[in-house]
């Protein structure tokens, strides 16, 4: 673990990238492990912060400044204590009309205690970045049942603000865990996480993504009070989206769907046996099923309403994929 001394002259950057930064006396016990925006609020910057000490910094409360002394985020104290010996995320609050600069820039941080009453501790922040160094960034999503408990896949899929779909996939829910989770990397912009609706999925259920569920729930249709809990529109980084980080999504599997009014034509791109495909209606209902061990196929659509479906590919090798066909 690295210490260093009270003016920083290292890139504040992810506890897991870098060493830790420490103040020196009395404040060297004190580890600074990141200064980054929050993955969800674009209006919020998280500091994952702790004492490697057994002394209770009580009431805990964080500002970080400008150079000119101008105040550019405030935490309001949501802890009793400092975390001891374990990183906690705390919250800052950018101040109404303050843009923070594009890029590195300098600041301070000061971490008060007795609810902001005593000054504890200062840090120098030099070449600052909230942003995070990875260009993809990888989000957990989660879905909690409020209610009783039922077992069921539950398929999932991402699209960005074109509409276009970026990720997919799926989990199991059990009988015994209230929770169940995925994984995703997302590039900064605005996106829709939408679950499939054949499913028990309602208003029990709390869909959400965050970067690390251990430190944050991130973003959620509980907190947005959405009624619509199959779909959570939600930022991912979006102050970085317009920096050196942002990069186009990572490609999804490749499989290209061509419909017309009588057939829906499927095909892999990678000439490899499509599996077994499902096609379903938005309400659940399968209403085309078929195996077949060629990289295309055509599925016989002309007796089906018109409007959005649900393609399920079963590879057989692990992997399952999900898209959207409009049937017109």
């Amino acid at each position: 673990m690295r210490h260093l001394m009270r003016s920083l002259t290292a890139l504040v950057l992810l506890l897991i990238t870098v060493g830790n930064i420490t103040a020196q006396d009395p404040c060297d016990e004190i580890v600074i492990g990141s200064v980054q925006y929050s993955a969800v609020h674009p209006d919020v910057l998280e500091i994952m912060a702790y004492s490697q000490g057994n002394d209770c910094v009580s009431y805990p409360s964080f500002i970080l400044y400008a150079p000119n002394g101008d105040t550019l985020a405030m935490e309001t104290v949501n802890f009793f204590c400092l975390g001891m010996g374990f990183p906690q995320t705390h919250f800052l609050a950018i101040q109404p009309g303050v843009q923070l600069p594009t890029g590195t820039f300098n600041a301070s941080l000061e971490l008060f205690t007795g609810f902001g009453e005593t000054l504890v501790c200062t840090w120098d922040l030099n070449d600052l970045d909230p942003c995070p160094a990875e260009s993809c960034i990888e989000a957990e999503i989660y879905l909690t049942n409020t209610g009783e408990l039922v077992p069921f896949t539950a398929y999932w899929w991402i699209t960005d603000d074109t509409g276009d779909q970026v990720d997919d996939g799926w989990f199991e829910m059990d009988e015994n865990m209230a929770t169940g989770f995925d994984t995703t990397c997302l590039a900064p912009g605005n996106y829709t996480l939408t679950f499939t609706p054949f499913s028990p999925i309602d208003e029990s259920y709390v869909a959400g993504i965050t970067r690390s569920w251990q430190q944050s729930i991130g973003t959620n249709v509980a907190q947005q009070q959405d009624t619509t809990p199959l779909d959570l529109e939600f930022h991912w980084y979006l102050p970085c989206a317009d920096g050196t980080n942002s990069i186009q999504e990572a490609e999804l599997p490749g499989i290209l769907l061509q419909s017309d009014h009588s057939l829906l034509g499927i095909s892999a791109l990678d000439n490899e046996p499509l599996g077994t495909v499902n096609l379903h209606t938005l309400d659940g209902r399968m209403v085309r099923s078929l195996s077949t061990r060629n990289a295309s196929t055509n599925i016989p659509v002309d007796d089906l309403a018109t409007g959005i479906h649900i393609v399920r590919i079963d590879r057989g090798n692990g992997e399952i994929i999900i898209r959207k066909a409009f049937i017109h």
